[in-house]
């Protein structure tokens, strides 16, 4: 206790290996959890994230919170666009919108997972661009441009977006056509490595 060197060493070991164990667990069971998009608890501790920086916005700003908020995430594998009521925002709530992610690590589907691009304007209004699901029947999914209780300039860049994205035609086809079948090698290659 009284050499300081050996106590930063085992601190560091410590947080490294409990990092490593919670973060594993954590991680796991978020991504297994196949029935919904975020789980009770993610919810609550992305929920519990989005207050602290509520918090932070509200002692680093000079001005008042922005009356119409939408925050952007990177979490899990499962894109989703939700309204989150939050009576501690201006507007009584956020738009969250979370881009997923563009892995295929289960061998069946898994319909909640896949991968959004999010875009923003100038004027700071935001649509996901949904362009992979695992669906159980990938010929059936269409790339869709999706937004959450947007402001009218929001609706006039989300139909913009929605008139240059037109998923039976190139590139959009090809693109779905070609997520499909390197979807269909992942879950083959997936199936060989398990056997």
């Amino acid at each position: 206790r009284q050499n300081a060197f050996p106590r930063k060493i085992e601190t560091w070991a410590i947080r490294r290996v409990l990092g490593r164990i919670v973060e594993g667990r954590l991680n796991e069971r978020e991504r297994d959890k196949s029935g919904e998009v975020l789980s009770p608890g993610s919810r609550a501790g992305l929920a519990a994230y989005l207050e602290a920086l509520r918090h932070t916005f509200e002692r680093e700003w000079d001005g008042p919170l922005p009356r119409d908020v939408s925050i952007v995430v990177g979490h899990t594998h499962k894109p989703f666009s939700e309204w989150w009521d939050t009576p501690a925002w201006p507007a009584g709530g956020m738009r969250v919108f979370n881009c997923g992610g563009w892995v295929v690590d289960h061998v069946v589907p898994q319909p909640h997972m896949g991968g959004a691009v999010v875009l923003v304007s100038d004027d700071l209004d935001v649509v996901s661009l949904r362009i992979y699901q695992q669906v159980h029947d990938p010929s059936a999914w269409q790339i869709t441009v999706e937004t959450v209780k947007p402001t009218p300039g929001g609706e006039l860049f989300a139909e913009h977006v929605r008139s240059l994205v037109q998923p039976a035609r190139e590139p959009w086809s090809a693109f779905s056509a070609a997520v499909e079948q390197l979807v269909a090698e992942r879950r083959a290659d997936m199936q060989q490595i398990l056997e």
